[in-house]
C-alpha cells in the first residue's frame, strides 16, 4: 500500500502537470488543423502532367499499353514518364487553330529533357498524362522537330471542357509555385 503522504504528492504534481498538457495539445492541435486544411485544400487544386515516349513493342520491358482521347486511341508507351510536374515552370491556355491549347513552360532540366527526348525521337508520338483528380490521357502529338526552348503546346482531348483545361492549368501553376519555393 502507498503511503498518503506519498499519493498526495503525486495527485497534486500530476494534476496541473495534466492541464498544461491538455493546454498545449489544444493550442497545437488547433494551429496544425488551420495549416492541413489548407494544406489539402491546396493539394486539392493540384493538378499533374506526366509525359511519356511511344514505344516500339510491348516484348520490351519496361513498355506499357494505353488508350489516349475519347476515341481510345491504342499507344505503347515507356512506362516511366520523361518529363512530369516536377519540372513544371507555368502553363497557360491558349488559343490555337483548332481549338484552346495547352502551353507547358519547363525548368532548365525540363527544357534539357524535353530537347533531348525530342531530338532523339522524332516520328514518335508524345503521350501526355494529367490528372485533376481522375487520370486522363489527353493527347498524343507527334514529334516533328526538335524542341529547344522547353515550351511544350498540345490541343487536348476535345471531350475536355473549357472549364477542365482551366482546372489542368490553375493546378500546374499551383505545382509551378510550389517548385519555385523549393
Amino acid at each position: 500500500m502507498i503511503p498518503s503522504f506519498i499519493n498526495m504528492s503525486m495527485k497534486s504534481w500530476f494534476v496541473p502537470f495534466n492541464i498544461y498538457l491538455l493546454a498545449a495539445l489544444c493550442i497545437f492541435g488547433a494551429g496544425c488543423h488551420t495549416k492541413s486544411s489548407s494544406t489539402s485544400s491546396q493539394k486539392k487544386k493540384m493538378s499533374t502532367l506526366r509525359l511519356f515516349l511511344e514505344g516500339d513493342s510491348l516484348e520490351n520491358a519496361g513498355m506499357g499499353n494505353v488508350q489516349v482521347t475519347h476515341d481510345k486511341i491504342p499507344f505503347i508507351i515507356d512506362r516511366d514518364p520523361f518529363l512530369d510536374e516536377a519540372d513544371v515552370a507555368g502553363a497557360s491556355l491558349v488559343n490555337g487553330i483548332g481549338g484552346p491549347e495547352i502551353q507547358v513552360v519547363f525548368s532548365e532540366h525540363g527544357t534539357l529533357m524535353l530537347d533531348m527526348t525530342t531530338t532523339a525521337n522524332k516520328g514518335k508520338h508524345i503521350i501526355v498524362m494529367t490528372q485533376f483528380p481522375k487520370t486522363h490521357w489527353i493527347a498524343a502529338p507527334l514529334i516533328t522537330k526538335r524542341l529547344p526552348n522547353g515550351i511544350f503546346r498540345f490541343t487536348p482531348d476535345s471531350d475536355l471542357t473549357q472549364d477542365d483545361l482551366k482546372r489542368i492549368v490553375d493546378g500546374l501553376n499551383i505545382v509551378a509555385k510550389k517548385n519555385k519555393t523549393r
